[in-house]
Protein backbone atom coordinates (compact mmCIF):
# COMPACT_ATOMS: atom_id res chain seq x y z
CA UNK A 1 0.00 0.00 0.00
CA UNK A 2 1.28 3.63 -0.91
CA UNK A 3 1.80 5.70 1.83
CA UNK A 4 0.57 9.06 1.42
CA UNK A 5 3.47 12.34 1.95
CA UNK A 6 4.10 13.33 5.25
CA UNK A 7 2.23 17.03 6.27
CA UNK A 8 5.49 18.91 6.12
CA UNK A 9 5.48 18.36 2.20
CA UNK A 10 1.90 17.74 1.41
CA UNK A 11 2.25 20.02 -2.20
CA UNK A 12 5.05 20.13 -2.88
CA UNK A 13 5.55 18.59 -6.42
CA UNK A 14 9.46 19.07 -6.47
CA UNK A 15 12.14 18.42 -3.38
CA UNK A 16 15.47 19.14 -3.21
CA UNK A 17 17.57 17.03 -0.76
CA UNK A 18 20.56 19.02 0.58
CA UNK A 19 23.35 16.79 1.36
CA UNK A 20 22.75 12.91 1.06
CA UNK A 21 24.03 11.50 4.62
CA UNK A 22 22.00 8.93 6.80
CA UNK A 23 18.68 11.66 7.39
CA UNK A 24 18.60 12.67 3.77
CA UNK A 25 18.95 8.71 2.58
CA UNK A 26 15.79 7.82 4.97
CA UNK A 27 13.80 10.61 3.66
CA UNK A 28 15.11 9.59 0.15
CA UNK A 29 13.40 5.74 0.83
CA UNK A 30 10.56 7.25 2.74
CA UNK A 31 9.51 9.43 -0.07
CA UNK A 32 9.83 6.84 -3.44
CA UNK A 33 7.23 4.75 -1.15
CA UNK A 34 4.76 7.20 -1.38
CA UNK A 35 1.77 7.04 -3.45
CA UNK A 36 2.59 10.18 -5.17
CA UNK A 37 6.14 11.10 -5.33
CA UNK A 38 6.98 13.81 -6.34
CA UNK A 39 10.36 14.94 -8.45
CA UNK A 40 13.44 14.93 -6.38
CA UNK A 41 16.61 16.34 -6.52
CA UNK A 42 19.34 15.74 -4.79
CA UNK A 43 21.87 18.54 -3.61
CA UNK A 44 24.85 17.12 -2.67
CA UNK A 45 28.53 19.30 -1.94
CA UNK A 46 31.12 17.14 -4.07
CA UNK A 47 34.48 15.94 -2.22
CA UNK A 48 35.94 18.06 -4.91
CA UNK A 49 34.89 21.33 -2.89
CA UNK A 50 31.89 22.39 -4.91
CA UNK A 51 31.52 25.84 -4.01
CA UNK A 52 28.31 26.74 -2.29
CA UNK A 53 26.90 28.75 -5.23
CA UNK A 54 27.27 26.19 -7.34
CA UNK A 55 25.64 23.67 -4.54
CA UNK A 56 22.57 25.42 -3.96
CA UNK A 57 22.12 27.48 -7.31
CA UNK A 58 19.34 28.09 -9.12
CA UNK A 59 16.94 26.78 -6.24
CA UNK A 60 13.48 25.78 -8.35
CA UNK A 61 12.21 23.56 -6.21
CA UNK A 62 8.90 23.64 -3.59
CA UNK A 63 10.87 22.18 -0.57
CA UNK A 64 14.54 21.86 0.59
CA UNK A 65 15.17 19.44 3.19
CA UNK A 66 18.52 20.18 4.81
CA UNK A 67 20.98 17.36 5.97
CA UNK A 68 21.68 18.15 9.70
CA UNK A 69 25.13 19.84 8.93
CA UNK A 70 23.40 22.00 6.37
CA UNK A 71 23.36 25.47 7.65
CA UNK A 72 19.65 26.51 7.22
CA UNK A 73 20.83 30.22 7.06
CA UNK A 74 23.18 29.81 4.14
CA UNK A 75 22.75 33.15 2.19
CA UNK A 76 20.75 31.11 -1.20
CA UNK A 77 18.65 28.93 1.48
CA UNK A 78 17.39 32.46 3.13
CA UNK A 79 16.83 33.91 -0.07
CA UNK A 80 14.88 31.10 -0.85
CA UNK A 81 12.55 30.37 2.28
CA UNK A 82 12.02 34.42 1.45
CA UNK A 83 10.65 33.38 -1.78
CA UNK A 84 7.91 30.95 0.36
CA UNK A 85 10.44 27.76 -0.79
CA UNK A 86 9.97 25.37 2.45
CA UNK A 87 12.90 24.59 4.23
CA UNK A 88 12.82 21.71 6.14
CA UNK A 89 14.79 18.73 7.34
CA UNK A 90 14.57 14.65 8.75
CA UNK A 91 13.17 15.79 12.13
CA UNK A 92 11.28 18.30 11.88
CA UNK A 93 9.38 15.75 8.78
CA UNK A 94 8.97 13.29 11.89
CA UNK A 95 7.83 15.17 15.03
CA UNK A 96 5.07 16.82 12.66
CA UNK A 97 3.48 13.79 12.10
CA UNK A 98 4.58 11.29 14.52
CA UNK A 99 2.05 9.69 16.89
CA UNK A 100 4.80 8.08 19.11
CA UNK A 101 5.80 9.04 22.38
CA UNK A 102 9.05 10.58 21.91
CA UNK A 103 12.05 10.29 24.79
CA UNK A 104 14.88 12.75 23.42
CA UNK A 105 18.35 13.01 25.03
CA UNK A 106 21.13 15.45 23.96
CA UNK A 107 24.17 17.04 25.54
CA UNK A 108 27.92 17.34 24.84
CA UNK A 109 28.83 13.86 25.42
CA UNK A 110 27.47 10.72 26.62
CA UNK A 111 24.08 11.20 24.16
CA UNK A 112 24.41 7.97 22.27
CA UNK A 113 25.01 5.50 25.48
CA UNK A 114 22.35 7.04 26.67
CA UNK A 115 19.82 6.90 24.40
CA UNK A 116 21.45 3.00 23.66
CA UNK A 117 20.11 2.42 27.80
CA UNK A 118 17.37 4.09 27.07
CA UNK A 119 16.10 2.16 24.59
CA UNK A 120 16.33 -1.01 27.13
CA UNK A 121 14.71 0.56 29.72
CA UNK A 122 11.52 1.59 27.91
CA UNK A 123 11.40 -1.76 26.19
CA UNK A 124 11.65 -3.70 29.70
CA UNK A 125 8.78 -1.04 31.20
CA UNK A 126 6.57 -0.88 27.54
CA UNK A 127 7.40 -4.72 26.58
CA UNK A 128 7.69 -4.34 23.40
CA UNK A 129 11.18 -3.35 21.54
CA UNK A 130 11.16 0.42 21.70
CA UNK A 131 13.75 1.55 19.44
CA UNK A 132 17.22 4.15 19.68
CA UNK A 133 16.81 6.30 16.98
CA UNK A 134 17.95 10.00 15.34
CA UNK A 135 22.04 10.62 15.64
CA UNK A 136 22.74 7.62 16.98
CA UNK A 137 22.61 5.87 13.04
CA UNK A 138 18.83 5.84 12.31
CA UNK A 139 16.96 8.33 10.17
CA UNK A 140 13.47 9.66 11.86
CA UNK A 141 11.47 9.92 8.76
CA UNK A 142 11.03 6.21 7.75
CA UNK A 143 9.79 5.45 11.12
CA UNK A 144 6.73 7.43 10.11
CA UNK A 145 5.41 4.28 8.63
CA UNK A 146 6.31 1.95 11.45
CA UNK A 147 4.14 1.24 14.80
CA UNK A 148 6.46 1.58 17.59
CA UNK A 149 4.58 3.14 20.49
CA UNK A 150 7.55 4.90 21.48
CA UNK A 151 11.02 5.87 20.57
CA UNK A 152 14.46 6.46 22.61
CA UNK A 153 15.85 9.76 20.26
CA UNK A 154 19.18 11.03 20.34
CA UNK A 155 18.82 14.60 18.91
CA UNK A 156 22.26 16.69 17.96
CA UNK A 157 22.48 20.16 17.86
CA UNK A 158 22.69 20.61 14.62
CA UNK A 159 19.18 18.59 14.09
CA UNK A 160 18.12 21.35 17.02
CA UNK A 161 19.33 24.24 14.94
CA UNK A 162 16.88 23.39 12.43
CA UNK A 163 13.97 22.25 14.47
CA UNK A 164 12.74 21.97 18.17
CA UNK A 165 10.51 18.88 18.31
CA UNK A 166 7.68 18.81 21.21
CA UNK A 167 8.97 15.47 23.29
CA UNK A 168 7.01 13.97 26.14
CA UNK A 169 10.33 13.82 28.13
CA UNK A 170 13.33 15.15 27.22
CA UNK A 171 17.56 15.40 29.03
CA UNK A 172 20.37 17.79 27.84
CA UNK A 173 23.04 15.17 29.50
CA UNK A 174 25.96 17.91 30.10
CA UNK A 175 26.95 21.28 28.14
CA UNK A 176 30.59 22.07 27.07
CA UNK A 177 32.03 23.93 24.39
CA UNK A 178 31.53 21.72 21.31
CA UNK A 179 31.09 22.16 17.09
CA UNK A 180 32.12 25.55 17.10
CA UNK A 181 33.74 25.09 13.70
CA UNK A 182 29.97 24.98 12.46
CA UNK A 183 27.71 26.95 15.21
CA UNK A 184 28.75 30.61 14.98
CA UNK A 185 29.51 30.95 18.76
CA UNK A 186 29.08 28.57 22.06
CA UNK A 187 25.49 31.19 22.95
CA UNK A 188 24.03 29.81 19.47
CA UNK A 189 24.94 25.94 20.52
CA UNK A 190 23.73 26.45 23.96
CA UNK A 191 20.77 27.95 22.70
CA UNK A 192 20.18 24.77 20.34
CA UNK A 193 20.29 22.42 23.29
CA UNK A 194 18.32 24.64 25.02
CA UNK A 195 15.43 24.24 22.79
CA UNK A 196 14.72 20.86 23.69
CA UNK A 197 13.21 21.79 27.32
CA UNK A 198 11.24 24.21 25.98
CA UNK A 199 8.78 22.11 24.35
CA UNK A 200 9.27 19.27 26.50
CA UNK A 201 6.29 17.86 28.89
CA UNK A 202 8.37 16.33 31.53
CA UNK A 203 12.18 17.62 31.45
CA UNK A 204 14.83 15.21 33.60
CA UNK A 205 18.15 17.29 34.61
CA UNK A 206 21.70 16.67 36.14
CA UNK A 207 21.93 19.46 39.00
CA UNK A 208 25.91 18.35 38.70
CA UNK A 209 26.47 19.75 35.27
CA UNK A 210 27.23 23.74 35.68
CA UNK A 211 26.82 23.86 31.26
CA UNK A 212 22.90 21.99 31.13
CA UNK A 213 21.15 23.11 34.59
CA UNK A 214 20.47 26.65 34.06
CA UNK A 215 19.07 25.70 30.55
CA UNK A 216 15.96 24.75 32.79
CA UNK A 217 13.73 27.63 33.69
CA UNK A 218 11.33 25.53 34.97
CA UNK A 219 10.68 22.72 37.63
CA UNK A 220 12.01 19.70 36.15
CA UNK A 221 10.34 15.98 36.68
CA UNK A 222 13.32 14.37 37.58
CA UNK A 223 16.70 14.99 38.78
CA UNK A 224 19.74 13.35 39.25
CA UNK A 225 23.01 13.26 40.61
CA UNK A 226 26.47 11.70 41.71
CA UNK A 227 27.63 14.46 44.23
CA UNK A 228 24.51 15.71 45.91
CA UNK A 229 22.62 14.90 48.66
CA UNK A 230 19.18 13.25 48.55
CA UNK A 231 18.27 16.54 50.86
CA UNK A 232 19.89 18.71 48.50
CA UNK A 233 17.98 16.80 45.48
CA UNK A 234 14.70 16.80 47.08
CA UNK A 235 15.07 20.85 47.43
CA UNK A 236 14.53 21.06 43.45
CA UNK A 237 11.08 19.80 43.92
CA UNK A 238 10.95 17.61 41.28
CA UNK A 239 8.31 13.95 41.32
CA UNK A 240 11.56 12.18 41.32
CA UNK A 241 15.14 12.14 42.27
CA UNK A 242 18.13 9.45 41.35
CA UNK A 243 21.56 9.58 43.13
CA UNK A 244 24.46 6.98 44.25
CA UNK A 245 25.54 5.68 47.49
CA UNK A 246 27.34 2.43 48.55
CA UNK A 247 27.11 1.39 44.76
CA UNK A 248 23.54 0.98 45.03
CA UNK A 249 21.13 3.73 42.60
CA UNK A 250 18.14 5.30 44.78
CA UNK A 251 15.41 6.44 43.45
CA UNK A 252 13.56 8.78 45.96
CA UNK A 253 15.66 7.49 48.72
CA UNK A 254 14.85 3.90 48.21
CA UNK A 255 17.20 1.11 46.81
CA UNK A 256 16.64 0.45 43.16
CA UNK A 257 19.49 -1.63 41.58
CA UNK A 258 23.03 -2.62 42.08
CA UNK A 259 25.43 -1.05 40.22
CA UNK A 260 27.55 -3.89 39.74
CA UNK A 261 24.91 -4.58 37.04
CA UNK A 262 26.37 -1.73 34.51
CA UNK A 263 29.36 -3.13 32.20
CA UNK A 264 31.88 -0.46 31.56
CA UNK A 265 31.72 0.54 35.09
CA UNK A 266 32.59 4.14 35.00
CA UNK A 267 32.03 7.94 36.04
CA UNK A 268 30.41 8.97 32.76
CA UNK A 269 28.85 5.79 32.39
CA UNK A 270 27.28 6.36 35.81
CA UNK A 271 25.90 9.15 34.70
CA UNK A 272 24.47 7.72 31.52
CA UNK A 273 22.58 5.33 33.46
CA UNK A 274 20.91 8.01 35.78
CA UNK A 275 19.95 9.65 33.04
CA UNK A 276 18.33 7.33 31.31
CA UNK A 277 16.26 6.07 34.33
CA UNK A 278 15.21 9.87 35.20
CA UNK A 279 13.86 9.97 31.54
CA UNK A 280 11.92 6.49 32.79
CA UNK A 281 10.95 7.89 35.74
CA UNK A 282 7.00 6.34 36.74
CA UNK A 283 7.97 3.60 33.87
CA UNK A 284 10.29 1.61 35.24
CA UNK A 285 9.75 -1.94 36.41
CA UNK A 286 10.85 -5.06 37.64
CA UNK A 287 13.04 -5.78 34.62
CA UNK A 288 14.88 -2.59 35.08
CA UNK A 289 17.74 -4.62 36.41
CA UNK A 290 17.67 -7.24 33.57
CA UNK A 291 17.57 -4.59 31.29
CA UNK A 292 20.64 -2.80 32.35
CA UNK A 293 22.17 -6.32 32.89
CA UNK A 294 21.47 -6.78 29.15
CA UNK A 295 23.26 -3.36 28.29
CA UNK A 296 26.10 -3.98 26.03
CA UNK A 297 29.16 -1.03 25.83
CA UNK A 298 29.15 0.91 22.54
CA UNK A 299 32.06 0.39 20.37
CA UNK A 300 34.60 3.26 19.95
CA UNK A 301 34.33 4.57 23.73
CA UNK A 302 37.06 3.24 26.05
CA UNK A 303 36.72 0.09 24.12
CA UNK A 304 39.33 -2.45 25.27
CA UNK A 305 41.15 -3.68 21.75
CA UNK A 306 43.91 -6.06 22.91
CA UNK A 307 46.81 -6.18 24.38
CA UNK A 308 50.05 -7.10 23.20
CA UNK A 309 53.92 -7.30 25.09
CA UNK A 310 52.08 -5.80 27.99
CA UNK A 311 50.87 -2.94 26.71
CA UNK A 312 46.83 -2.50 26.45
CA UNK A 313 45.25 -0.65 24.01
CA UNK A 314 41.88 0.88 23.99
CA UNK A 315 39.82 2.90 20.98
CA UNK A 316 37.97 5.84 21.76
CA UNK A 317 37.43 7.29 18.55
CA UNK A 318 34.64 8.99 19.77
CA UNK A 319 36.34 11.69 21.83
CA UNK A 320 35.81 14.23 19.48
CA UNK A 321 36.45 17.29 21.56
CA UNK A 322 39.22 17.75 24.03
CA UNK A 323 36.75 17.95 27.03
CA UNK A 324 36.02 14.61 26.21
CA UNK A 325 39.32 13.25 25.92
CA UNK A 326 39.96 14.74 29.45
CA UNK A 327 37.28 12.97 30.46
CA UNK A 328 38.07 9.75 29.27
CA UNK A 329 41.90 10.51 30.65
CA UNK A 330 40.54 10.78 34.11
CA UNK A 331 38.72 7.74 34.15
CA UNK A 332 42.16 5.87 33.54
CA UNK A 333 45.07 4.60 35.23
CA UNK A 334 48.36 6.27 34.42
CA UNK A 335 50.87 5.75 32.45
CA UNK A 336 48.86 6.57 29.05
CA UNK A 337 50.49 6.98 25.60
CA UNK A 338 47.80 9.37 24.01
CA UNK A 339 47.31 9.40 20.39
CA UNK A 340 45.74 12.92 19.93
CA UNK A 341 44.71 14.93 16.53
CA UNK A 342 42.39 15.09 13.57
CA UNK A 343 40.75 17.95 12.29
CA UNK A 344 39.71 20.47 15.16
CA UNK A 345 36.31 22.06 15.52
CA UNK A 346 37.69 25.78 16.59
CA UNK A 347 37.82 24.39 20.64
CA UNK A 348 40.71 25.23 22.54
CA UNK A 349 42.75 22.26 23.91
CA UNK A 350 42.69 23.72 27.33
CA UNK A 351 40.80 21.00 28.95
CA UNK A 352 43.33 18.53 28.06
CA UNK A 353 46.25 20.13 30.21
CA UNK A 354 45.52 18.93 33.54
CA UNK A 355 44.46 15.26 32.57
CA UNK A 356 47.70 15.16 30.27
CA UNK A 357 49.79 15.80 33.35
CA UNK A 358 48.45 13.72 35.72
CA UNK A 359 47.60 10.65 33.17
CA UNK A 360 49.96 10.90 30.34
CA UNK A 361 53.54 9.52 30.17
CA UNK A 362 53.45 10.65 26.75
CA UNK A 363 51.41 12.25 24.07
CA UNK A 364 51.97 11.78 20.37
CA UNK A 365 50.05 14.08 17.89
CA UNK A 366 48.65 13.38 14.47
CA UNK A 367 47.04 15.55 12.26
CA UNK A 368 46.02 19.40 12.07
CA UNK A 369 44.99 19.44 15.63
CA UNK A 370 47.58 17.11 17.16
CA UNK A 371 49.80 19.91 15.90
CA UNK A 372 47.89 22.30 17.41
CA UNK A 373 47.31 20.57 20.72
CA UNK A 374 50.65 19.16 21.43
CA UNK A 375 51.75 23.10 20.56
CA UNK A 376 49.39 23.91 23.64
CA UNK A 377 50.63 21.68 25.98
CA UNK A 378 54.10 21.92 25.48
CA UNK A 379 53.22 25.74 26.05
CA UNK A 380 51.73 24.64 29.33
CA UNK A 381 55.12 22.82 30.23
CA UNK A 382 54.07 19.26 29.20
CA UNK A 383 57.52 18.08 28.24
CA UNK A 384 57.02 14.28 27.50
CA UNK A 385 55.61 14.98 23.60
CA UNK A 386 57.07 12.92 20.28
CA UNK A 387 57.60 14.83 17.32
CA UNK A 388 53.57 14.68 15.76
CA UNK A 389 52.78 12.70 12.65
CA UNK A 390 50.83 13.45 9.58
CA UNK A 391 48.43 10.55 9.99
CA UNK A 392 47.05 8.11 13.01
CA UNK A 393 48.48 5.25 11.95
CA UNK A 394 52.46 6.87 11.74
CA UNK A 395 51.32 8.18 15.03
CA UNK A 396 50.20 4.46 16.50
CA UNK A 397 53.68 3.07 15.06
CA UNK A 398 55.46 6.25 17.16
CA UNK A 399 53.57 4.65 20.09
CA UNK A 400 54.32 0.82 20.20
CA UNK A 401 57.99 1.65 20.15
CA UNK A 402 57.43 3.97 22.77
CA UNK A 403 55.09 1.62 24.97
CA UNK A 404 56.16 -0.39 27.82
CA UNK A 405 54.93 -3.26 29.85
CA UNK A 406 51.89 -1.67 32.26
CA UNK A 407 51.29 1.34 29.68
CA UNK A 408 47.78 1.88 27.57
CA UNK A 409 47.88 3.10 24.64
CA UNK A 410 44.80 5.05 24.14
CA UNK A 411 43.51 6.86 20.90
CA UNK A 412 41.77 9.52 21.88
CA UNK A 413 41.91 12.56 19.56
CA UNK A 414 39.72 15.15 20.88
CA UNK A 415 39.00 16.11 17.04
CA UNK A 416 36.75 15.09 14.20
CA UNK A 417 38.60 12.36 12.16
CA UNK A 418 37.42 14.17 8.48
CA UNK A 419 41.19 14.57 7.72
CA UNK A 420 41.82 11.39 7.37
CA UNK A 421 38.88 9.40 7.87
CA UNK A 422 34.16 9.25 6.73
CA UNK A 423 34.11 9.48 10.57
CA UNK A 424 34.85 8.37 14.04
CA UNK A 425 33.67 4.87 13.67
CA UNK A 426 35.76 4.06 10.23
CA UNK A 427 39.07 6.02 12.25
CA UNK A 428 38.07 3.21 15.49
CA UNK A 429 37.89 0.38 13.01
CA UNK A 430 41.41 1.65 11.32
CA UNK A 431 42.82 2.05 14.82
CA UNK A 432 41.51 -1.91 15.40
CA UNK A 433 43.44 -3.17 12.18
CA UNK A 434 46.58 -1.50 13.45
CA UNK A 435 46.29 -3.44 16.93
CA UNK A 436 45.61 -6.43 14.93
CA UNK A 437 48.55 -6.26 13.19
CA UNK A 438 50.69 -6.37 15.72
CA UNK A 439 49.13 -8.96 17.57
CA UNK A 440 49.86 -11.07 14.74
CA UNK A 441 53.47 -10.17 15.43
CA UNK A 442 53.53 -11.57 18.78
CA UNK A 443 57.24 -12.84 19.60
CA UNK A 444 59.06 -10.80 16.70
CA UNK A 445 60.22 -7.73 16.23
CA UNK A 446 57.47 -5.08 16.13
CA UNK A 447 57.59 -2.49 13.32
Amino acid sequence: MKRSLPTALKGCRKIGLVGLGISNRGVLAHLKECGECPEIRIREKKENGTDEESFLASIDEDALVLSPSVRPDLPPIREARARGVKILSDCEIFFRDTKARCFAVTGSDGKSTTTAMLSLLLSAAMGTKIPAVGNIGQALTPLLSEGAPAYAIELSSFQLFHYAPRCERAVITNLSENHLNWHTDMKEYAAAKAALYEKCRLPAVCIDDIGSFPLLKRAPFSVYSLSESEKTLAKCKSEFTYCIKNDTVYENGKPLLPLNLLKADSRYNRYNLLAALALCAGLLTKDTAHAIENFVPLSHRCEPVGKVRGVTYLNSSIDSSPARTAQTLSSLHAPVILLLGGMGKGLSPAPLLSAVKEKCRAVIGFGPFGEEATAYLADGGYESILPPKKKMSDAFFSAIRTAKPGDTVLLSPGATSFDEFENFAARGEAFRRLVRSIQTLQGKDLP
